[in-house]
């Protein structure tokens, strides 16, 4: 079951009615109207010293229902923070009536509740190693990976700088093949300009002999 009010807001629907009741003794009307009002929910955030009045009032307006109730829903206090449950220890332990069944049912139903917290909060911190050692393999991880992803970086760092220094080989070795090669073609091309001035020479050479034998002839 779900607690749908707050204890403050319990009081507040209770407390005025109680008050009107003890100040107008026992009008049916007032009677009828506080059990209209002590549903479940708010039966079960009241605080011991209201549900122990209102055991003795149920008691005496003849309201079965409300006793009913009151019997059941002393024990829902797990919805409780610890500190209201620490209030009402304290309360029941300084009230008058803690002989009644009621009070010692809520004293009771504290006491558990008080136990169940504190089993709850035991289980909390036994975990908390586990916790701290997962949290502390994360991070070991996450620094193993730092490490080889700096350690990657200087590898790609160090291959990125010989591609470099290879491409500047190769450039350099290219030019100089290219200055080779034109040094072949320029030294072909200046032979075969040589040949060809030697073969022009020796060709106005041979003509010049012709003709001065055939001017010879011709005389």
């Amino acid at each position: 079951m779900a607690d749908t009010i707050s204890r403050a807001q319990a009081e507040s629907l209770i407390d005025p009615l109680m008050k009107r009741i003890i100040q107008e003794e026992w009008q049916v009307a007032l009677n009828d109207e506080l059990e209209s009002k002590l549903t479940k929910e708010t039966i079960a955030m009241l605080p011991p010293s209201t549900k122990i009045w209102l055991a003795t009032w149920a008691t005496q307006a003849d309201k079965p229902m409300i006793l009913l109730r009151l019997r059941n829903f002393t024990e829902h206090k797990l919805s409780l923070p610890v500190e209201a449950l620490l209030d009402d220890l304290f309360e029941l332990s300084e009230h008058p009536e803690l002989h009644e069944e009621i009070a010692r049912r809520e004293m009771k139903a504290t006491a558990v509740s008080l136990r169940h917290y504190i089993q709850q909060q035991s289980m909390v911190i036994e975990g908390f190693p586990s916790r701290i050692d997962c949290i502390e393999g994360r991070v070991l991880a996450l620094e193993k990976y730092v490490e080889e992803t700096r350690n990657d970086v200087a590898a790609l760092k160090k291959l990125m700088s010989a591609l470099k220094e290879a491409v500047k080989n190769t450039r350099a070795n290219d030019v100089s093949e290219r200055l080779a090669s034109l040094d072949v073609i320029k030294r072909a091309v200046q032979d075969e300009i040589k040949k060809c001035q030697q073969g022009i020479q020796k060709d106005t050479t041979k003509r010049t002999h012709e003709g001065a034998f055939g001017s010879q002839d011709c005389d």
